[in-house]
């Protein structure tokens, strides 16, 4: 996760976020996820809005 974040990518993981959950029970926590998080790390992305 670390890597990613230094590469640049919005990590939507992390005890103040979405708290990883046990392999394979995903959809007992899937309405927990932060879906408006997630659309708006999409909206802000750069390769979306273009050159600043």
């Amino acid at each position: 996760m670390c890597k990613l974040s230094d590469w640049g990518v919005i990590v939507l993981v992390g005890d103040d976020v979405y708290k990883q959950h046990e392999p394979g029970t995903g959809e007992n926590y899937i309405h927990l996820f932060p879906w408006d998080k997630a659309w708006q790390a999409l909206l802000a992305h750069p390769l979306r809005t273009g050159p600043s």
